[in-house]
C-alpha cells in the first residue's frame, strides 16, 4: 500500500494490486472502487522486488510538502463537489465539460491505467486552479502518499495542439500561475508516472 503520513488521519489505503480509491483528511473514506472506476494491467507477473532507495529528509518534506497542497478539496472557491475532480459518469449540463485523464502508472514493473476524469464548468480558469484540481485526482490514485518523489510528467492538452505541462516531482511554478485557460478548450490531460516500489507494500 502506498504509506500515508502520520499527521493525517488515520487511513489504511490498499495495496496497489487491488487499487482501491482513497480519500485522505478532508476527502471522507469511499469504498474501494470498482471496476468501472480503474483498470489495470500487470506488464511481468512475478512478486516486487524492493530496492533501496532511502530518502533523505529534504525530499520527504516535499513530498509532504506536495501532499499538503494538492490534497486539499477547494481552490478559490471552487470545490470538489459531488467528486467531480475524480471521476464522475453523469450527464453534462450544457455549462459543463468534462476532461479525462489517460496516462499510466509505473511501479516494479508494472504498469497501472487509473481511470479518472474532471468535470468542470465551461469558463476561464487559471493554471493554478487547473494544476490543483488534476493533481488532486491523482492523489485519488496514490500520488505523493509515500516518502519518495514520482517521477515523470502531467499534460493539458489543448484542441488547437497547445500543451501545459506539470512536473510531478515539484509545484507549479509561480510565475504560471496566472496562465489563463478556457476549460472548453482543453482536450485532454496525459501523463506518465513513476513511483518509487519502496512507496508500495503488499497486503
Amino acid at each position: 500500500m502506498f504509506k500515508k503520513y502520520d499527521s493525517k488521519n488515520s487511513i489504511v489505503l490498499k495495496s496497489i494490486l487491488s487499487l482501491g480509491i482513497i480519500y485522505g483528511g478532508t476527502f471522507g473514506i469511499y469504498p474501494k472502487a470498482d471496476a468501472s472506476t480503474q483498470n489495470s494491467s500487470s506488464v511481468q507477473d512475478k512478486q516486487f522486488q524492493k530496492v533501496e532507495e532511502v530518502p533523505n529528509n529534504s525530499e520527504k518534506a516535499l513530498v509532504k510538502k506536495l501532499y499538503d497542497r494538492y490534497s486539499q478539496n477547494t481552490i478559490n472557491g471552487k470545490s470538489n463537489k459531488s467528486r467531480n475532480w475524480v471521476y464522475s459518469e453523469r450527464p453534462l449540463n450544457e455549462n459543463q465539460v468534462r476532461i479525462h485523464l489517460e496516462g499510466t502508472y509505473t511501479v516494479a514493473d508494472r504498469v497501472y491505467t487509473p481511470k479518472r476524469n474532471i468535470t468542470l464548468n465551461k469558463e476561464v480558469i487559471t493554471l493554478k486552479e487547473l494544476d490543483h484540481i488534476i493533481r488532486f485526482a491523482h492523489i485519488s490514485y496514490g500520488l505523493y502518499m509515500g516518502e519518495h518523489l514520482p517521477k515523470g510528467n502531467i499534460v493539458i492538452n489543448t484542441k488547437n495542439g497547445g500543451k501545459y505541462t506539470l512536473e510531478s516531482h515539484k509545484e507549479l511554478q509561480k510565475d504560471r500561475e496566472n496562465v489563463k485557460i478556457n476549460t472548453d478548450d482543453i482536450k485532454n490531460v496525459t501523463f506518465e508516472l513513476v513511483k518509487s516500489v519502496n512507496d508500495i507494500e503488499q497486503v
